[in-house]
């Protein structure tokens, strides 16, 4: 016996007092089944012993309780990935963790062939982030496309999706995704920038107490000042001869 009383698995025999009607005097039930795969619990060898407590009865029906406890044991699982739902051939898995996903079935030696039933071209995830650390810039840059112009859909809002290209190769232009707000634009030197999207007093105070100033090359200094911005049209000086 283990240090709550229960009945030790895999032994050969029982020592315990018997009831009338042959059965020990326990209240534990020991089921011990033979799996397809290793599990990651307690088990020695292929053999898992699973004990149940509950009252001894001989008319007991053990199908239930296996059912039930099958039902909670995990064969395999990936961090982050919950509720797979599988329709015809499309897995829809609730999470965000695409790329645990995409790195248990790359670094897993037991799942071979995985292309069979597994096309990563073809995945895709709601989560800009985790394309991009899968299916890199190209990839990454189709994902918010694809999400920005979904948010006007739904209003009924046709947006050129070369407008949405602009904004999608503004987030990468680095080689990396960043993000759209204020925090994506503190790598910007243009203070005037930073101020006409978000906290303009702070901004406008830190860059006084830094004494920083702003060259006026981007759209939003050019603007604010009055200027012709200088890309497009603007990037260049035309002169044409009126007396012609």
């Amino acid at each position: 016996k283990d240090k709550n009383n229960k009945t030790t698995t895999n032994t050969k025999k029982n020592n315990q007092p018997k009831n009338k009607n042959n059965h020990p005097n326990t209240n534990t039930m020991n089921i011990r089944f033979y799996c397809i795969s290793n599990l990651e619990t307690s088990f020695v060898g292929r053999i898992i012993n699973l004990s149940f407590d509950l009252n001894f009865n001989k008319n007991i029906i053990l199908f239930p309780i296996l059912e039930d406890t099958l039902n909670k044991v995990i064969v395999r699982c990936v961090e982050g990935l919950r509720n797979p739902i599988c329709d015809k051939n499309i897995l829809n898995i609730n999470g965000n963790d695409l790329y645990s996903l995409c790195s248990v079935v790359n670094i897993n030696k037991n799942i071979k062939n995985y292309k069979n039933f597994l096309d990563i071209e073809k995945s895709y995830c709601n989560d800009v982030y985790g394309m991009y650390k899968i299916l890199g810039v190209e990839g990454c840059r189709s994902v918010l496309v694809r999400e920005i112009e979904s948010v006007f859909d739904v209003y009924g809002i046709g947006v050129d999706k070369r407008h949405l290209g602009l904004i999608s190769d503004y987030l990468l232009v680095d080689g990396v995704y960043s993000s759209f707000s204020r925090f994506g634009m503190e790598k910007s030197e243009s203070i005037l920038l930073k101020m006409s999207f978000e906290s303009c007093y702070s901004v406008l105070r830190d860059a006084s107490h830094r004494e920083l100033g702003d060259c006026l090359e981007g759209p939003s200094g050019c603007l604010t000042a009055g200027l012709p911005v200088r890309n497009g049209t603007g990037c260049f000086e035309l002169l044409y001869d009126m007396e012609e």
